[in-house]
C-alpha cells in the first residue's frame, strides 16, 4: 500500500508540473533540462524534503526503466538524474530506554500493553510492523520465526530472543494471529502516549533539507516513537553487542551494505 502511495504521488506530482510548466511530458524529453526543471519545481513547493524528491525521482527512474523494456523509446539522459539523498539521524531506543518500556505496568490498560507488546517484540525480532500484523503461529518454531516479508517477500529465520518468547507467550491462543495489531497509524500514535508514560524524554535532533536550505528541530523521544524505530533499534542493539553486519543483515532481510553503514558509524 504504501509503496502503490509513492506511485500515485509522484504521478500527480507529476501532472501539476506539466500544468504549471505549460509542457506535455514524452518519454524522449525526459532529459537534464526536464531533470531540473522539475528538481526546481519541487524545491519551489513548501514542505518537501530533499530526501522525498529524490524518492520521487527515483521512482520516476523506475517507472523509465520499466518502458524502456517494455520497448518504448526513452531519452538515455534519465539515467543520469541524481537521486537526491541527505544522511538524516539514526533515531532509536537504548536498551535502558527499552526496558523502562517493557517494565511499564500496563495491567490495567490492554490497548497500550497491546501495542507496547508488538513495538518491543519487532524490537527483539526487526521485524517490520507489516510482518507482526500478519504473523500466525505457526511461523514460530521453538527457538525462531521462518517467514516470507510482506514488503520484499524475503524468505528470513529470525532467532527468537528470550525477551520475544515471553511477549508471545503472554498472547498465546488469544488471537488469530501471533500478535494483537491495530493500524500502523494508530500504533503510532499510541505509541506516543508509551513513550511519555515510559519518560522517554532525553532530546534527539531532527535535520532535515529543502534543497540547500537545512532545518534543525530538537524533540523528546517520546514525540518520535514509530513503528519503523524499532526496526531501528534493533539493528543498532545487535551491533552494539557484537553482532556481525552480515548476520544482522540475513536476520532483516537487507541486502545492501550500505544500509548497515549509518549503523556501523553509529555504534562506532
Amino acid at each position: 500500500r504504501a509503496t502503490l502511495s509513492v506511485y500515485e504521488t509522484t504521478r500527480k506530482h507529476l501532472q501539476a508540473f506539466e500544468k504549471k510548466k505549460r509542457t506535455k511530458l514524452a518519454f524522449e524529453s525526459m532529459n537534464r533540462e526536464f531533470y531540473d526543471k522539475l528538481c526546481d519545481y519541487f524545491f519551489q513547493k513548501a514542505g518537501i524534503t530533499s530526501n522525498t524528491i529524490g524518492k520521487y525521482i527515483k521512482t520516476l527512474k523506475t517507472f523509465l526503466h520499466y518502458a524502456e523494456e517494455m520497448g518504448i523509446y526513452v531519452n538515455p539522459s534519465f539515467r543520469k538524474f541524481k537521486v537526491l539523498k541527505e544522511e538524516t539521524e539514526i533515531i532509536y531506543l537504548n536498551e535502558k530506554e527499552l526496558n523502562a518500556l517493557l517494565d511499564l505496568d500496563l495491567s490495567q490498560n490492554k490497548r497500550l500493553r497491546n501495542v507496547r507488546d508488538v513495538f518491543c517484540f519487532c524490537c527483539f525480532t526487526g521485524l517490520r510492523f507489516s510482518d507482526v500484523e500478519t504473523l500466525m503461529p505457526n511461523q514460530i518454531l521453538e527457538d525462531r520465526i521462518q517467514i516470507t516479508t510482506q514488503k520484499t517477500k524475503d524468505r528470513l529465520t529470525i532467532p527468537l530472543l528470550p525477551q520475544a518468547r515471553e511477549i508471545l507467550s503472554q498472547h498465546k491462543d488469544q488471537y488469530i494471529t501471533a500478535l494483537p495489531t491495530i493500524s500502523n497509524q494508530k500504533t503510532n500514535a499510541y505509541l506516543k502516549e508509551l513513550g511519555t508514560l515510559a519518560e522517554l524524554n532525553a532530546p534527539v535532533t531532527v535535520i532535515q533539507y529543502f534543497g540547500s536550505k537545512r532545518d534543525e528541530q530538537t524533540y523528546p523521544k517520546h514525540e518520535k516513537l514509530t513503528t519503523h524505530l524499532a526496526r531501528k533499534t534493533f539493528v543498532t542493539l545487535a551491533l552494539e553487542k557484537g553482532m556481525r553486519p552480515e548476520t544482522i543483515m540475513k536476520i532483516t532481510g537487507h541486502k545492501d551494505f550500505k544500509a548497515m553503514k549509518p549503523y556501523i558509524k553509529l555504534v562506532d
